[in-house]
């Protein structure tokens, strides 16, 4: 995540808020071995969201009581070989990964792709095109049963 964070560091900055911010975020992560983390080096799913969705090449499913944002890639787009990471929030303040699993036809429920960031929306305009397209299952799946709207 550092290597992506500094290779797009602009890219970023102008996202999260200015270099100040970033620089701050990726002090953050940076922890000796053997080290405890501390609450001073958590960050939220909007500070790594999409830094996550960048450096891993796939979306992120953030789930949080009744309801769940995607994150999608704004720098990749969707290659041949990708899966969506799911993380729910537990105890509002830890994310544990939810192994969900595609079988033949099953298509995993995927919630709406984050509203804000107008920026990344208009930065990314094809790759997040691309991804809202090969997504569009999973994310008409999600509406079905859980009757939100995107």
């Amino acid at each position: 995540m550092l290597h992506n964070m500094r290779e797009h560091e602009a890219y970023y900055a102008s996202i999260l808020g200015g270099h100040n911010e970033v620089e701050g975020i990726m002090d953050r992560l940076v922890i000796a071995p053997g080290a405890k983390v501390e609450k001073s080096n958590w960050l939220s799913k909007l500070d790594m969201g999409l830094v996550l969705a960048n450096t891993l090449a796939t979306p992120i499913v953030f789930w949080a009581d009744q309801h769940g944002e995607t994150v999608v890639p704004s720098l990749v787009k969707p290659g041949s070989e990708w899966t969506p990471i799911h993380l729910a929030n537990v105890g509002s303040c830890h994310w544990i990964l939810l192994n969900l699993k595609s079988s033949g036809s099953c298509v995993q429920p995927l919630a709406p792709i984050i509203a804000g960031w107008s920026s990344v929306k208009q930065t990314a305009g094809p790759v997040r095109r691309a991804w809202e397209s090969i997504l569009s299952p999973g994310l008409s799946y999600w509406q079905g049963i859980s009757g939100t709207v995107q």
